[in-house]
C-alpha cells in the first residue's frame, strides 16, 4: 500500500514538471534506440524459434519426442542437438541418463 502511494505521488509529480534538463531529450533519443533494438531482436528471436520449430518438426524422432511428457519443440530440438540420434546410440534409458550425468 505504501509503495502505491509513492508511485502515485511520483507520476503526479511528472506530470507536474515544467522544466526540463538540458540532456532529457539526449536521454530520450537514446531510450527510443535502445527500445528499437529490443523489438528488433524480439522479432529475430521469433524468427530463429519459428525456424528451429520448423526444421524439429520434419525430423524424424520429432513425434517419439514430443510425446514425453513436458517435451515440446525447443526441448526437443535441444535434445537432438545436445545427444544426436540416439537410435543405436544407448541401449536404454538408463545408459541415456547416464550420458545426461
Amino acid at each position: 500500500m505504501k509503495s502505491a502511494r509513492l508511485a502515485e505521488a511520483a507520476v503526479s509529480a511528472t506530470k507536474a514538471q515544467t522544466s526540463c534538463s538540458p540532456a532529457e531529450e539526449v536521454a530520450a533519443g537514446i531510450v527510443a534506440e535502445i527500445a528499437g533494438e529490443i523489438l528488433s531482436l524480439k522479432e529475430h528471436i521469433a524468427a530463429a524459434d519459428a525456424e528451429t520449430e520448423e526444421r524439429f518438426c520434419v525430423h524424424s524422432m520429432a513425434k517419439l519426442l514430443t510425446s514425453l511428457p513436458g517435451m515440446g519443440t525447443r526441448l526437443g530440438a535441444e535434445f537432438l542437438v545436445t545427444v544426436g540420434d540416439p537410435r543405436g546410440k544407448f541401449t536404454g534409458a538408463d545408459q541415456l541418463a547416464s550420458f545426461a550425468g
